[in-house]
């Protein structure tokens, strides 16, 4: 044997035909390269979760429980309640003081609790013919939103029109999915 044929095989081969440097490369690549794919879903999902008027909304805050503690002093309720086919919608308002009249609009907001472009907004009016029996607001809801609202979890808000002089006031409540029917609004007494 000769000392050439024996240095031949003793030297080493090149770093890139190793296996241990590829995997240590691989590691951080595979990093990067899952980074720039979450960055990529990201990018095409936008997720709105936080209001782009925070300061504003948590002012308003404020504005809304006094709002809620004017209807509980009313001793306002809301009796909600859907057809079986959830496209209709009834609201019997009842009050403790007699004296407090109410509108003839409210606006209903169904809030979805993840997704705000799942929110509905709804102005219903009041039925003249149910004042003899309590005050009654109807709607009928569109049937895409309808199958929604029956197999989810939403929170309502319940107010009277903007254009309606009779006094500020705010129910707030949830109804859990597979619910029919629901009371909203809370008495002082």
């Amino acid at each position: 044997m000769s000392l050439s044929s024996l240095h031949e095989k003793n030297e080493p081969e090149p770093w890139y035909k190793q296996f241990w440097p590829w995997f240590l490369i691989a590691l951080p690549g595979s990093v990067v390269i899952a980074a720039i794919a979450t960055l990529y879903i990201a990018i095409q999902n936008p997720q709105p979760l936080v209001k782009e008027e925070y300061y504003k909304d948590g002012l308003a805050i404020n504005r809304d429980m006094e709002k809620e503690l004017a209807a509980a002093r009313a001793g306002l309720q809301a009796h909600l309640s859907f057809s079986e086919d959830k496209r209709i919608i009834n609201i019997a308002l009842s009050r403790l003081k007699e004296n407090m009249p109410l509108p003839e609009q409210i606006y209903l907001a169904f809030i979805h609790p993840a997704d705000d472009t799942l929110d509905i907004n709804l102005l219903l009016n009041l039925d003249q013919d149910s004042l003899n029996r309590g005050t009654l607001y109807s709607g009928i809801i569109d049937n895409g939103i309808a199958t929604q609202i029956g197999a989810q979890r939403w929170y309502i808000q319940i107010e009277p029109s903007t254009n309606d002089k009779n006094g500020l006031w705010l129910l707030k409540g949830e109804i859990p999915s597979g619910t029919t029917s629901a009371v909203i609004g809370e008495t002082l007494e």
